[in-house]
């Protein structure tokens, strides 16, 4: 005669079986066919804006009171990257020293500084020039290139000076990472 456990423990051996050979798998099979590719998302920023003056301007003799020598105003959240340019002489006939810095919103973010070259046969421009990739974190900012006499007797001057701008994302991003530096008249 069999006892009534015998019974329960046959039943929850076949549970038991059952269970394993249900839970084990093989090996995977080969990947199917790549679908199609999906659609082309949206064309990303691209805004440009360039302010140039061209005209020679004299920049101060103080630094005191820089002169500004480009400025403009950008719309955001968005990343730009901005690129200033221009060129320096003495209209005296000498040798001036001239900082040159760069602003967003009243707050400095580059300075460098040029000299201006005289030989036997008159003057030589200087140049500057410097990229910077920015981040406008609110509505506007305003960015503004700035210059003032550091040293000599002449009267400095700037001509060409370029201040451009491109869009190049949108939302807030790096605060500033210099890109460049001053052209070969410059130092740091």
């Amino acid at each position: 005669m069999k006892s009534r456990t015998d019974q329960s423990l046959s039943v929850l051996g076949l549970v038991a079986l059952t269970l394993i050979v249900a839970t084990c798998k093989g090996d995977a099979g080969a990947a199917g066919p790549a679908g199609a590719a999906g659609a082309a998302g949206p064309t990303g920023p691209s805004n440009t804006t360039q302010v140039l003056n061209t005209g020679n301007l004299s920049i101060s003799l103080t630094c005191g009171t820089r002169t500004v020598l480009t400025t403009m105003a950008l719309t955001g959240p968005a990343t730009y990257l901005i690129t200033a340019s221009g060129f320096l002489f003495s209209s005296g006939g000498t040798q001036v020293h001239v900082s040159i810095d760069f602003f967003r919103d009243a707050a400095q973010l580059a300075h460098g500084e040029v000299g201006s070259i005289v030989n036997v046969t008159g003057f030589v421009p200087a140049s500057y020039s410097w990229s910077r990739l920015v981040n406008v974190a609110g509505a506007t900012s305003t960015f503004e290139v700035r210059a003032c006499r550091l040293g000599g007797d002449g009267t400095p001057v700037t001509f060409t000076n370029s201040l451009n701008a491109t869009q190049i994302g949108t939302g807030t991003g790096a605060q500033s990472i210099e890109m460049g530096g001053l052209g070969p008249a410059g130092s740091r």
